[in-house]
């Protein structure tokens, strides 16, 4: 009677295992593209200060200071065209290089976050079943006692027939 009791006043050991939470990395690449118009804007004063200089070199002389221009005039918008072609080329692969990089840092978290949940849930199921085990054990326990008491029982009143 008294290991029913006991048994049935027990409570069985609980597992709780700890869990974790996936380490994520919040960095991030953002996407700062060359401006053509800064660099047009920089190749323009620059003729400028180059049309200005031929002006005073040409020494009144406006048929050569004409001729000069034109084709200062036409490297400046062949260096304007070929800088923006480097530029667009440069923004197109920094896009890219951005993109990959972001891709990468959503694909680690991913990977963590996974990891992270596979091993709660390998936990959880092995808690729950530690606990599962332990709650049978139980109830066997409570089982075998009252199969004990009717045993025993059984034996008094054989013995006393």
């Amino acid at each position: 009677m008294g290991l029913l009791g006991q048994a049935i006043g027990s409570r069985p050991d609980k597992l709780q295992l700890g869990r974790i939470s996936p380490e994520l990395s919040g960095e991030r690449m953002r996407y700062r593209p060359i401006s053509t118009d800064f660099l047009a804007g920089q190749m323009r004063q620059q003729s400028a200060a180059m049309n200005r200089a031929l002006v005073d070199q040409a020494g009144g002389d406006a048929s050569r200071v004409n001729t000069l221009k034109m084709l200062a005039n036409q490297q400046h918008q062949t260096a304007i065209g070929e800088a923006n072609i480097q530029a667009h080329l440069v923004n197109e692969q920094m896009l890219q290089n951005v993109k990959g990089f972001n891709r990468d840092t959503e694909q680690f978290n991913i990977r963590n976050d996974f990891a992270a949940q596979q091993y709660n849930t390998d936990r959880f199921n092995e808690e729950r079943h530690w606990n599962k085990h332990a709650e049978a054990a139980r109830r066997n326990m409570i089982r075998q006692g009252v199969a004990t008491i009717g045993t025993n029982l059984g034996d008094i009143g054989t013995e006393n027939r």
